[in-house]
């Protein structure tokens, strides 16, 4: 694609997804007065349908846009005329349902040109670009970064959205002791009783063999002893959907050891201070031992934690069960939605739960935490946990404020969009 043309491409989208959230947040409102505005692509979910607010699904009707990579986003495709086509539809001279509507009854189409489109309206869109520098591994695509330091943990060290970092970074250019602990997106097994403090060396921060191969980079670690008689490899793949920007990691626990051993997967990532952390409300939660309670509070069927900023007198942390499988953590220009699948009550590790929370005494960062079932694995057995993430920048509209409403209706919306 030309640079031009790619620019184009990227103000369009940008263009389009806020036009979307206007749709959906209007629909959202006029659902708290009617009860049931929409339905959703995917009921499975929880996080289309009713979006415990009444907002529509992103998507359209079938004679709207079609979605990113087959036609156009169909943002704003809610009449019958169509919406604007993101992925190559047509131009004023003509258009198709599926190659995006003309110009003037639905919105522009951007991308493409000719009387319509083709077959189902455009090419898909462009892979990431992804580059191994000695096992560090960077994926690029429209206005993200995504890189992950495989000599380090394989974790997850530069999440970008327009150039603007969203992770919480290394204090030191060579950290060590306590600072391995304060930065970046990393993975352990559940639950933390099994092996105490501080984290296992080859799980946390070791070398970690990398492979790429058609778009997924691949993360091995070497035998790891998480306690007397439970031996472990961990696999971490990453890879991105650059039509629907979502990032899939897929996590593996696999038992290397000689009997029978039980662990759950437990994703651990670190923002800056300040922000808020939230996520659907569940039917419990509890504050570990050692730890000072979060000040947490509950509106609107969510719970809502607003970082403050500064150094407080205790490490605090809650343990919680989730609903609708997502947490996110939001900022007044990012926000990281983690998408997952919901624990039913019962399911996670002992003293731990499906969402966790923790606030460093220092106020220097925050935890943002998930963690999928507890299971029994047999010897060569393993077990997986795939994770989502959606990186968006937060509407000028929407107010990052505990419970303001239209944040979570946001959130939804976007999950929706993307299909989970």
């Amino acid at each position: 694609m030309e640079p031009g043309r790619k620019q184009e491409y990227r103000s369009r989208v940008a263009s389009m997804r806020r036009l979307s959230w206007v749709v959906v947040s209007s629909l959202g409102l006029i659902g708290l007065g009617l009860g049931a505005c929409g339905t959703s692509n995917d009921p499975g979910t929880g996080s289309g349908g009713s979006m415990a607010s009444g907002g529509a699904a992103v998507g359209g009707t079938s004679s709207g846009g079609a979605p990113v990579g087959d036609g156009g986003a169909a943002a704003g495709g809610l009449s019958e005329s169509g919406g604007a086509s993101t992925g190559g539809g047509g131009d004023a001279s003509g258009g198709s349902p599926s190659g995006g509507a003309p110009n003037g009854t639905g919105g522009e189409s951007a991308g493409g040109s000719g009387t319509g489109g083709e077959g189902t309206g455009g090419s898909p869109a462009e892979p990431a670009a992804i580059a191994n520098n000695s096992g560090v591994v960077t994926f690029t695509w429209p206005e993200r970064t995504l890189v992950v330091d495989g000599t380090r943990g394989a974790r997850v060290v530069s999440l970008k959205a327009g150039g603007n970092e969203f992770l919480s970074q290394a204090p030191s250019a060579s950290p060590s002791g306590d600072d391995l602990f304060k930065y970046g997106s990393t993975f352990w097994t559940s639950p933390q009783s099994a092996w105490g403090w501080p984290p296992i060396v080859a799980i946390d921060s070791a070398a970690y063999t990398v492979t790429v191969d058609d778009g997924t980079a691949t993360f091995t670690s070497s035998n790891a002893t998480v306690a007397e008689g439970k031996d472990v490899r961990i696999k971490k793949a990453f890879s991105v959907d650059t039509a629907k920007d979502v990032i899939t990691i897929v996590y593996t626990i696999e038992n290397v050891g000689a009997g029978s051993a039980s662990f759950a997967p437990w994703e651990i990532t670190r923002v800056p201070k300040s922000g808020l952390t939230f996520f659907p409300t569940g039917e419990s939660a509890s504050t570990p031992e050692g730890m000072g309670m979060l000040p947490v509070t509950n509106a609107g069927g969510i719970t809502w934690f607003q970082h403050p900023g500064m150094a407080v007198e205790e490490d605090r942390k809650i343990h919680a069960d989730g609903k609708e499988g997502w947490l996110a953590h939001a900022t007044p220009t990012v926000t990281l939605i983690k998408s997952f699948a919901d624990l039913q009550s019962g399911q996670a590790a002992p003293t731990e739960g499906e969402v966790e929370i923790y606030s460093a005494k220092d106020g220097t960062y925050v935890e943002v935490e998930n963690q999928g079932a507890y299971k029994d694995l047999a010897a060569g057995a393993s077990l997986t946990y795939e994770v989502r993430w959606l990186l968006r920048e937060t509407p000028e509209d929407v107010t990052v404020a505990a419970g303001d409403a239209s944040l979570a209706s946001f959130v939804r919306a976007e999950l929706s969009e993307a299909g989970l």
